[in-house]
């Protein structure tokens, strides 16, 4: 999540489970020192070094200013609000693409909608 990416991805699920096994945990540029020992000691191979408890999570470092009786209870404020009347929430790179519909089956209707409903006056209250 930090990265965009998880750290042992790859488009072939074998070679992913054999780099879960394998690879050394590498890390972004921008990923700061805790957010490193965090994910360093939640991710160990060796079940015995990895952290588990709940109580060394939320006391660990990387949550150093976040309250987490504040969280729990829904006290504190949403870090982002996504523009709901808006598609500047998604990068130009995919709103930017030409438009396009699928393809029809042979009953006439777009197969990914058929039956499809939607009202835009109430989907997001203000």
């Amino acid at each position: 999540m930090l990265c965009g990416i998880p750290p042992f991805y790859d488009e072939n699920v074998t070679e992913m489970y054999d780099l879960i096994l394998k690879k050394p945990l590498e890390f972004d540029e921008g990923v700061s020192p805790a957010a490193r020992d965090l994910l360093t000691k939640l991710l160990d191979r060796d079940p015995a070094k990895r952290m588990q408890s709940v109580e060394a999570f939320k006391a660990h470092p990387f949550f150093a200013d976040l309250d987490f009786n504040a969280l729990y209870n829904r006290q504190l404020p949403a870090p982002f609000k996504p523009d709901p009347k808006g598609t500047n929430n998604f990068s130009t790179e995919f709103t930017s693409l030409p438009k396009r519909m699928s393809t029809k089956h042979a009953g006439g209707q777009h197969a990914n909608i058929n039956g499809f409903t939607y009202n835009g006056d109430s989907a997001i209250p203000q």
